[in-house]
């Protein structure tokens, strides 16, 4: 539209543009942690008219955080098309193209241990996040297609399968928060424990303060493990891989009564009751010759013990009814043979119930006897360690049994980034054949992870909650801002004034965050 001015007739014009849903809520928190600067700083390019790779680690962590169907890297200038990118970086999308990715993923590849740190270091302080205990655990990335040559990709097992393609990442969150402050890519086939004391040394290095308390798995707590944590001056807190019959025996051991309640309660099943018993064991595996002493409490659960009774009934039955069906077969074609139907008793009683399930099989070929049932005694004594596993810990300031407890059940802290990992990120690095190209990917991943992480910690801190949650979820708040648009005004073909287009319930929400006008990103 021509408009008569002073200065003569200029043509006034306005438009409505579409940008990635979530940067109200992403993009605060991505200059807060200041990514983009930190990886310039790291990886520093010659001056120009291009993209730094600060701004597209920074645009593909906009990507993994916005979009549900996200694209292979050699397709993100359509995103960037689409999203209308040069807005925020004053770039057309066509140099968001695949050779100007894989290069930014090459230099960041270099300093991929630098660059977490930083960030890292900004996010505790910026956001006052205590880092004092750590969760530990390992989650997998499985693959498609060839991948000959790589080291990282490996036949592994993860997710309770053997997987043929796999890598996997170490992570380390925080028990406040659940934010992630160190990770690392691993070969699909590597074991957990062997990595706890360069690990640890690593995190000690990166973290303030020496004396951190580490919870993990039953994968992540050994012998060798507890003794790098006591010469590092740092703390321990995880469940023991029972594998020595005196501790299972110790276990069982321990009245009913002498179980006090715990405090504990599940928010998903708060009718679920634990008990625990504080004691001391002594560990001292095969070929060792100094025993260890180390704090346990034994924990009992009415939910496993359950579970537990219900499955051992349910092997029995299929060991028993099988045993019933090779009775009825003796002495006929292949069962006449003793040698045969001795096998075929001993894949009919799975190692588990060796002792409680008891079979005698007597006679001559041709005339075989089978007889069998189960031991009364031993199974009492099987039920006796029902529901209940060992804790086993070095922690600081004689904790009580309730606090050791509830420390261990924030490890689901950590399984819950994994989750994240696999369902709101769905981590799927499938484009990439470079190992190199995929180590620096997954840590945009981490770094996108980070950012998710501290939303939901704002979120919690402003007290947002919803109809149907006491809390409103990072995933609640990426579904609030799943629409974004701007505003332009032009003056003969040139931007004049733009601003963002929110909907009263994205201000609401900016507010209660403390998040400023997403307009002050825009080029």
């Amino acid at each position: 539209m021509l408009i008569a001015t002073a200065d003569g007739s200029a043509d006034f014009d306005a438009r409505v543009l579409q940008l990635p849903g979530t940067l109200p809520v992403i993009l605060p928190i991505c200059r807060e942690l200041r990514i983009a600067q930190l990886v310039d700083h790291f990886c520093p390019m010659k001056q120009g008219e291009h993209l730094t790779h600060g701004q597209v680690a920074e645009f593909v962590i906009l990507h993994l955080l916005q979009s549900e169907h996200r694209l292979p890297l050699y397709r993100l200038e359509e995103w960037a098309e689409r999203q209308n990118m040069q807005v925020l970086y004053d770039h057309p999308p066509e140099r968001f193209n695949d050779d100007r990715v894989r290069r930014s993923l090459e230099a960041i590849a270099e300093r991929i241990a630098e660059i977490e740190t930083a960030v890292v270091s900004q996010a505790l302080h910026r956001y006052q996040i205590a880092a004092r205990t750590i969760h530990w655990d390992l989650t997998h990335v499985n693959f498609a297609g060839a991948h000959e040559g790589s080291e990282l990709i490996r036949k592994g097992y993860g997710a309770g399968r053997i997987n043929e393609r796999q890598l996997q990442v170490s992570l380390h969150v925080t028990s406040e928060g659940g934010l992630p402050v160190r990770h690392e890519t691993l070969p699909g086939n590597v074991h957990q424990a062997p990595l706890a004391p360069r690990l640890l040394r690593d995190l000690q290095a990166r973290l303030p303060g020496s004396d951190l308390i580490v919870v993990s798995d039953r994968a992540g707590i050994s012998y060798d493990n507890i003794e790098d944590y006591r010469r590092a001056q740092a703390h321990f807190l995880g469940p023991l891989q029972i594998s020595d019959p005196a501790h299972r025996e110790q276990l069982g051991g321990v009245a009913p009564e002498q179980f006090e309640p715990l405090r504990y309660r599940s928010m998903n099943q708060p009718d679920d009751a634990y008990a625990g018993y504080p004691t001391r064991l002594q560990l001292q595996p095969q070929g060792r010759r100094a025993p260890l002493a180390t704090a346990a409490l034994f924990v009992h659960s009415d939910r496993l013990q359950r579970q537990q009774t219900e499955q051992r009934a349910r092997r029995l039955q299929r060991a028993t009814e099988r045993l019933g069906e090779i009775q009825g077969m003796l002495n006929t074609r292949r069962y006449a043979r003793a040698d045969y139907a001795a096998g075929q008793l001993a894949k009919a009683v799975p190692a588990g119930l060796q002792g409680l399930v008891c079979y005698e099989l007597s006679g001559a070929d041709g005339a075989l006897e089978l007889r069998f049932g189960t031991d009364p005694e031993a199974l009492a004594a099987a039920a006796r360690s029902d529901g209940r596993y060992i804790l086993v810990h070095d922690l600081p300031d004689d904790p009580t049994p309730d606090q050791v407890f509830e420390l261990y059940r924030r490890q689901g802290v950590i399984e819950q980034r994994h989750r994240n990992f696999h369902s709101d990120l769905a981590v799927h690095p499938l484009w990439l054949q470079d190992d190199r190209r995929i180590e620096a990917l997954l840590l945009l991943f981490v770094l996108a992870l980070m950012v998710y992480t501290i939303l939901e910690l704002c979120s919690v801190r402003a007290g947002l909650t919803t109809e149907r949650y006491h809390k409103m979820t990072a995933r609640e708040l990426l579904w609030v801002f799943g629409i974004a648009r701007v505003k332009q005004l032009l003056v003969n073909g040139k931007v004049a004034q733009q601003e963002f287009l929110l909907s009263a319930d994205q201000e609401y929400v900016l507010g209660q965050l403390g998040f400023p006008d997403p307009s002050k990103y825009l080029q």
